[in-house]
């Protein structure tokens, strides 16, 4: 029987890889494309059995349902599409889950989470004792001035970091003024962390 074939679509290029590694043994990744518009051109050549994609960001991913029209369309054959958005590290951690299970490779899913988990946790404890924690702003883009949000504050907490600017669990800011960001915070350590990058 021949592996099925899937596509993945992401901007982040290591959630991305890290996705194609999880699969990989199992499937045939037959592409990994940077945006919506890129994996609707590609799927129609490729012909995926399954894309992954992400539903987060409409400015840097064509949405769900506009991927969903582009493949309903095809004639003989019919990928499955399953779009991605979390907002919190458990989201992250369940989306591998989600995609694992959606592949047939649940406990590999399983065991992934649990190595990721594993790893966070021992950096959390190594930062716990931390007498102070350096301030950290972390920007996606810089015009207009965008403060990450959903996840990355969590990891940022988990590192031994004090997040300035983005919230966890919702999505990032953009600001619109010289007032939206605290300017005037002390900022010991900028993580630039483009989207779409």
């Amino acid at each position: 029987m021949s592996r099925a074939r899937v596509l993945l679509a992401d901007d982040h290029t290591l959630v991305a890889e890290a996705f194609r590694k999880l699969v990989e043994p199992h499937y045939e990744v037959v592409g990994i494309v940077a945006d919506g518009r890129a994996l609707i051109a590609a799927a129609r050549s490729l012909k995926p059995d399954v894309i992954v994609t992400q539903s987060q960001c409409e400015v840097c991913a064509v949405s769900l349902s506009e991927v969903e029209q582009a493949v309903g369309n095809w004639v003989g054959f019919q990928p499955r599409v399953l779009s991605l958005a979390p907002n919190t590290l458990a989201d992250v951690w369940n989306d591998i889950l989600k995609v694992a299970g959606a592949l047939g490779v649940a406990e590999r899913g399983v065991e992934v989470v649990a190595r990721l988990k594993d790893r966070v946790e021992r950096i959390a404890a190594r930062t716990r004792p931390l007498p102070q924690r350096p301030s950290v702003a972390c920007i996606e883009w810089l015009d207009p001035l965008m403060a990450a949000g959903n996840w990355v504050p969590e990891l940022v907490e988990l590192a031994g970091g004090l997040n300035l600017f983005g919230e966890a669990g919702k999505h990032t800011r953009i600001a619109v003024g010289a007032n939206e960001l605290p300017m005037n915070a002390a900022v010991e350590l900028v993580i630039w962390a483009e989207v779409g990058g």
